[in-house]
């Protein structure tokens, strides 16, 4: 059985950075059938470089 988008849970994870600590989440969470989404404090130009889909976002202010 297939689920479609719209039954899916969704899941967003703000870390400051994508290491193994926050991997075992994602591992938790697809076998609990959750899609989760990482939000990480990188570099917005690297196109994703750790191949796990996170949302570029800055945790600091640059003033």
């Amino acid at each position: 059985m297939v689920q479609s988008q719209i039954d899916i849970a969704r899941v967003l994870l703000v870390a400051e950075t994508t290491g193994y600590q926050i991997r075992m989440f994602g591992d938790v969470a697809e076998r609990c059938g959750i899609a989760l989404i990482f939000a990480t404090d990188r570099c917005h130009q690297l196109d994703d470089p750790w191949r796990d889909a996170a949302v570029p976002i800055r945790f600091h202010s640059e003033e």
